[in-house]
């Protein structure tokens, strides 16, 4: 009977799971794009890369403070009852108790809110 050389079957065992492991790690990170790839653009090989930053777009303009002693406050696009009764100088709680009728999330620019009794 023939001698069987363990020698001879650990190199295409140890390749295997090499290959088996690669492909592993490829498939779990999303296609092999290294860590990061997706945060930075991707080159054109037909465009020529810019050196141009972008600058951030600006800060909206902060809505008006609210007079104090004023009984009533208009309604600005993007106000939230917080940011409302933070300007007013009273708490949202407040705010909403002063006004039953006002939906929260439903907030119209225009609209008319009571700041006091």
């Amino acid at each position: 009977m023939e001698e069987i050389d363990p020698g001879r079957y650990v190199l295409p065992a140890l390749l295997t799971l090499l290959i088996l492991g690669a492909f592993l790690i490829i498939v779990t990170n999303g296609g092999g794009d290294p860590p990061g790839a997706l945060d930075r653009p991707a080159r054109s090989s037909t465009t020529p890369k810019s050196r141009t930053s972008t600058a951030p777009a600006p800060a909206p303009a902060p809505a008006a403070a609210v007079t104090p002693g004023k009984r009533f406050v208009k309604v600005q696009p993007g106000d939230t009852p917080t940011s409302i009764a933070d300007r007013a100088g009273i708490s949202a709680n407040r705010l909403l108790e002063l006004n039953p009728s006002v939906e929260p999330d439903a907030l119209k620019p225009g609209q008319t809110l009571k700041l006091a009794p």
